[in-house]
């Protein structure tokens, strides 16, 4: 499958050279390449408020930059701006403009069990997964029956850090377009 990059774009506070690894990682692991995209664009999207409301920032990501598949990261709390109660989300896809944005601080959350709050290293690998599974929508894939898939549905911070993080066969063969059973 010949597909355009993914741009990651660090929005406000977000450090672009502390999202170059994850990068790499990414484009080394997936049939997809990924680019830090630091653009001027990430410096007039207001994320100064925390919470922020997700779909200003995905619509304005669309507007000012999209021409490929694009996911913003942001250290504020996101939300859905229409929602009655504001539950956490880890991130927003908006399927039509093809952007999505992604909250590093509400990845930083202890898991469920009330435990301590991850190390650095886990919160890399929560965002790792995060930005995989963006992408992959962004490509076409819909959430995955099995759970250990990168594209496995996640309700909960546990579901993100059982997942393994390969697409699973079926997966795999659906983003570079073979026919899948």
């Amino acid at each position: 499958m010949n597909t355009a990059p993914v741009s990651v774009v660090p929005l406000g506070t977000v450090d672009a050279t502390s999202l170059e690894p994850i990068m790499a990682s990414l484009t080394g692991r997936y049939p997809l390449t990924f680019r830090c995209d630091s653009r001027d664009v990430a410096g007039s999207i207001e994320v100064a408020a925390d919470p922020v409301a997700a779909r200003p920032i995905t619509d304005q990501l669309a507007a000012e930059c999209s021409q490929e598949p694009l996911i913003g990261v942001t250290d504020c709390s996101v939300y859905i701006d229409d929602a009655v109660e504001r539950p956490q989300l880890w991130g927003y896809l908006d399927w039509t403009a093809g952007v999505s944005v992604i909250s590093r601080r509400d990845l930083t959350a202890p898991t469920t069990d009330g435990g301590d709050p991850p190390d650095e290293s886990s919160i890399t690998a929560r965002l790792h997964e995060r930005l995989a599974h963006h992408a992959g929508h962004l490509y076409g894939l819909e959430h995955c029956s099995d759970r250990r898939c990168i594209m496995g549905a996640a309700r909960t911070l546990d579901d993100i850090d059982m997942k393994s993080t390969r697409l699973c066969g079926s997966c795999q063969r659906q983003l570079s377009g073979e026919a899948v059973d």
